[in-house]
């Protein structure tokens, strides 16, 4: 896969994309995450509006990690770019260490 912008780039990079594809606001963020190697997304959601137009939930990218401190360290980045105003809303992470075989 080229970019996050080809067509097929929501199924590919879903781990069920038939039911499933990745939502278009997250799917920079996953591919880059998935592209890196370090990470190993399995959950997103682009956040919803409530019924009066503001944010109800917020986006979340759930993943599995090699590395503890990957995942604080990306989680921590993200938190950073949104205060430093470079992402439009707070993205919540959520990852899970992967103990090698």
């Amino acid at each position: 896969m080229c970019s996050p912008h080809c067509p097929e780039a929501p199924r590919a990079l879903s781990c069920d994309p038939d039911h499933h594809p990745i939502e278009p606001a997250v799917l920079p963020l996953v591919f880059a995450m998935k592209r890196q190697g370090t990470f190993q997304p399995c959950w997103s959601c682009e956040g919803h509006l409530g019924l009066d137009g503001t944010l109800w939930k917020i986006p979340r990218i759930w993943f599995y990690a090699r590395s503890l401190v990957a995942a604080r360290l990306l989680t921590e980045g993200l938190g950073d770019l949104y205060q430093a105003g470079a992402l439009h809303t707070k993205v919540a992470g959520r990852g899970d260490f992967l103990r090698p075989e």
